[in-house]
């Protein structure tokens, strides 16, 4: 399950990265040490490094970072100031030797999976790529329902121990100066923290809290003048000169297992269903009689790319359910003699004891709309869709006891997605059927927009709600 998580965010995130000109690349796992001394990483993590020796000889280090690999592609032929900016990105192992008692669960690991990308380009470049990266990272976390839950760390060198780090300190004024005005452009708010660095640049970090409370830096886009003199990387420039090209990091999801904790532990476990291990399970009602046409079901939904399980077991329907709902799986079929008989199917959504009908290929066409459009786009809304309100509550409650009661219908989007939700619970314990519930929630909504104004983040809110109502009752009539 682990797996087809990871691979699913890889998809996305290179889905992504593509619109914004990365290629694609791979470079292998063992490096001549000679390598990481260049970069200067032996020096720094030299108690990191996992080293590998053979009988004839070799001194090799398993790859600690890949941005010295991607040195080596751009330095594999000669560049013109036309090909600039180049873009790498790859997601691969990496390996640290942590101490023993720091490595547990997902959050520290020897093997790190690791999604970053580089991109070399001129001097006069290099804002509009660190500005691209930072919109780079908002597409990603915005699609995933994340963008509104982090501060940002413009993380500057230790002015008093300058021997940390490499590069000259002309070039390092220089790129914080840079990153500071971008983060003033962008309106990133971002807080000047000193000694937080890189070995060779100054970085914006994304910092995102846990459940716990802990700040997790996940996204970071760092600015490297030093990389490309060390390797001794250059292009020709319009006056046929050569000149050094500047190296932009970025990592936007990071390490896919601490991105993977985050989610886990932001959603409670449930993942949008495009991200979903399990898109649907199918649990008969009585084996017996219904196996046949489940593994029709099955292989029907198999067949359109559809991530599917059978529960063929020998417990009986009610415990499958439950188990279904206890793997937070987000559909589940249902197929009894009815379904049986007229070429149908019913399901429920997690969280829902709601059952629909509708025929075998509506279902096929419902599953992968719900798949292309990412309904998770705010996370707020992404709480009371999915049934866990427990953030949500956690934002209100912090909210009245700052301002009262009167801020809970201030005008944010995080104050519509509380009214919404309030009323589709009022309306669900009235015994109101779902889609009647959608319709009258966005009748409200509309009213609401009508007294208080037209806010762009009411308006935002009211208007996700609206399409999100309307791709259900699409569903429904």
């Amino acid at each position: 399950r682990g797996t087809i998580v990871k691979d699913e965010l890889q998809k996305e995130i290179e889905r992504v990265c593509r619109r914004y000109g990365f290629q694609k690349v791979s470079c292998p796992s063992l490096a001549d040490i000679s390598l990481f001394e260049t970069s200067g990483h032996a020096m720094k993590f030299n108690d990191e490094l996992f080293r590998v020796e053979s009988p004839k000889g070799h001194k090799y280090v398993l790859k600690p970072v890949q941005c010295p690999h991607h040195t080596q592609i751009y330095a594999s032929k000669l560049r013109s100031y036309r090909d600039l900016p180049i873009r790498y990105m790859e997601s691969d192992k990496q390996y640290r030797a942590e101490l023993q008692g720091a490595v547990g669960g997902l959050s520290r690991v020897y093997a790190i999976t690791v999604e970053d990308g580089h991109s070399f380009c001129t001097r006069e470049q290099v804002k509009q790529e660190v500005m691209n990266m930072c919109n780079l990272i908002k597409d990603f976390y915005s699609n995933m329902g994340l963008y509104d839950v982090f501060w940002v760390s413009l993380s500057v060198r230790d002015y008093e121990h300058p021997e940390k780090y490499i590069g000259s300190q002309e070039d390092w004024d220089i790129c914080e100066n840079m990153l500071a005005e971008i983060c003033e452009e962008l309106g990133l708010n971002a807080k000047r923290c000193e000694g937080e660095a890189a070995l060779y640049g100054p970085k914006i970090d994304f910092m995102f809290k846990d459940e716990l409370g802990r700040e997790i830096q996940i996204p970071t886009v760092q600015l490297d003048f030093a990389m490309p003199k060390r390797f001794g990387l250059s292009y020709i420039d319009e006056n046929g000169e050569k000149q050094v090209p500047v190296m932009v990091h970025r990592a936007v999801l990071g390490s896919y297992e601490r991105f993977i904790m985050l989610l886990l532990e932001q959603f409670k476990g449930v993942l949008p269903i495009w991200l979903s291990p399990v898109q649907v399970n199918i649990i008969p009602v009585n084996v017996k009689y219904h196996d046949e046409y489940c593994k029709k079901i099955y292989d029907l939904l198999l067949n359109e790319d559809i991530r599917v399980e059978y529960d063929n077991g020998k417990d009986n329907m009610g415990k499958k359910i439950r188990q279904s709902n206890v793997m937070k799986n987000p559909i589940t079929l249902i197929i009894g003699d009815n379904e049986r008989d007229n070429n149908l199917i019913s399901y429920r959504k997690y969280g829902s004891e709601e059952t629909y009908s509708m025929t075998i290929n509506e279902f096929v066409d419902f599953i992968k709309q719900k798949i292309i459009n990412r309904l998770n786009n705010n996370s707020y809304l992404y709480t009371f869709i999915i049934g866990d309100k427990s953030k949500l509550r956690k934002e209100v409650t912090t909210s009245y006891q700052k301002n009262g009661i009167s801020h809970l219908f201030s005008v944010s989007g995080m104050h519509i997605t509380l009214l919404s939700s309030m009323l589709l619970k009022i309306l669900k314990k009235l015994k109101i059927k779902e889609n009647s519930r959608y319709l009258l929630t966005t009748i409200f909504l509309l009213f609401y927009l009508s007294i208080t104004g037209l806010s762009p983040s009411v308006l935002r809110g009211v208007l996700f709600f609206i399409l999100f109502s309307i791709n259900n009752l699409y569903y429904f009539y």
